[in-house]
């Protein structure tokens, strides 16, 4: 009993030691379904944003930000805080894999990994991202982004 005890306390205490996610000082990269992917071009999105973040999607490739159009392929969506500082990711924010595949796009959603929101301007967002879905889906590095207006 004793030690069912122990292993119960044990456990219990094992699921607030997370992971650290570290965020490495180089541009934005990865993989996403399991191709290499490397940060090109990002935007935020007026309409979906409110007060608690920006809405923004994230490609691998060059588009117009803020345009009529956006890049295609593998890409990721996340919820960009509205307020400088260092975010873990959980069930409240976390962070979309978007894997274009044969079979339509998949939406892959992360909850582990940490953002951090350096810089806002009138413009840009100026931060950092670790996250991970899985071993086929995990970036990590930095990004600027393009804010939208209205």
């Amino acid at each position: 009993m004793r030690t069912i005890l122990i292993a119960s306390i044990l456990s219990l205490s094992a699921l607030g030691c997370g992971e650290s996610f570290e965020i490495a000082d180089q541009p934005l990269q990865g993989q996403v379904g399991g191709a290499s992917w490397s940060f090109v071009k990002g935007d935020t999105n007026a309409f979906l944003s409110d007060e608690d973040g920006y809405f923004a999607t994230l490609f691998a490739e060059d588009y117009e930000a803020c345009g009529f159009s956006q890049g295609a392929g593998n890409s990721l969506i996340l919820s960009i805080p509205t307020a400088t500082g260092d975010y873990d990711l959980g069930f409240q924010r976390n962070m979309t894999f978007v894997v274009d595949d044969n079979d339509g796009p998949q939406n892959l959603v992360a909850t582990e990994g940490r953002i951090v929101v350096d810089e806002i301007t009138a413009t840009t967002i100026t931060g950092g991202i670790h996250a991970r879905f899985d071993g086929d889906n995990e970036i990590d590095g930095t990004f600027t982004v393009s804010i939208c207006s209205e």
